[in-house]
């Protein structure tokens, strides 16, 4: 009976032990329009960071920034009709560029807060939010251009504007009216992304212009002036670690309590 037992305890010393699941929320806003940078604060954390992509020039397929490591085939050029926040120079992919691959910007530490100006949008635009290697979610800019397909939107704190207010360049209201122009805010709720990965559909048949990346950790404070676009729920994982041989506990009357050291991925809410 005693080697049964302790045959058992082997057994279960390597059985893997369940994960451990929780939900978290990936929030999207736009600023009210003509908003071309971050107006977020924080009630804790915080302090903004943002890659303006000011002063260079070129094509690239690796980008040293403040915020992080861009790869992939990427371009910063002079503003124009469809793009450069206040007239500066600003990045783009796709067209501008021939090729389709996504461009992957490896953050230096994990954030909570992305913000980015979305300009000459099109649906093609979209991004997916990484921790660790492992994909959280995706967001597509589709869903950007549905909202502002409507005559108006709302804001937070009720205020009304036109949809048509998001289209035209704002350096040159006579440029590019039929696509949007907006700041958007990618905000995580219950974890942390550190890699963010921009595509164009794997296509080349338009662009994906931004500029003023922005990155935070902190506990933001919205502003009455966003307007909502959507909340994606995510589902993030912790899986337990194997326990070592050495963590089995044998107790009195045979029975045995399994100890185990439970690792989990710590994730900044």
């Amino acid at each position: 009976m005693t080697s049964r037992f302790h045959a058992a305890a082997a057994i279960l010393i390597y059985i893997a032990l369940p994960a451990f699941a929780r939900a978290s929320t990936l929030s999207v806003y736009v600023s009210a329009p003509s908003a071309v940078a971050s107006t977020v604060t924080f009630s804790s954390g915080g302090g903004l960071t943002t890659e303006t992509f000011d002063n260079k020039s070129g094509s690239y397929t690796t980008y040293t920034s403040t915020i992080g490591t861009y790869s992939g085939s990427m371009k910063v050029q002079a503003a124009d009709a469809y793009g450069g926040a206040s007239g500066t120079t600003y990045m783009t992919f796709g067209a501008q560029t021939s090729t389709s691959t996504p461009v992957t910007l490896t953050l230096k530490t994990p954030e909570n807060y992305f913000g980015f100006y979305w300009s000459a949008g099109d649906a093609n635009n979209g991004i997916t939010l990484y921790s660790a290697g492992t994909q959280l979610t995706h967001f597509t800019t589709a869903d950007i251009k549905n909202l502002l397909s409507g005559p108006t939107v709302t804001a937070i704190n009720g205020s009304t504007y036109q949809s048509s207010a998001y289209n035209c360049n704002p350096n040159n209201t006579s440029q590019d009216c039929g696509e949007p122009f907006a700041f958007v805010h990618l905000i995580a709720t219950g974890f942390t992304f550190d890699k963010v990965v921009f595509d164009n559909s794997n296509t080349t048949g338009t662009g994906f212009e931004s500029d003023n990346h922005t990155v935070a950790y902190g506990t933001v404070v919205l502003p009455g002036t966003f307007v909502t676009v959507e909340s994606l729920q995510i589902t993030t994982t912790s899986q337990t670690t194997t326990p070592e041989p050495g963590s089995v506990l044998l107790v009195l009357g045979g029975v045995a309590a399994i100890g185990y050291r439970r690792r989990v991925a710590k994730v900044r809410a």
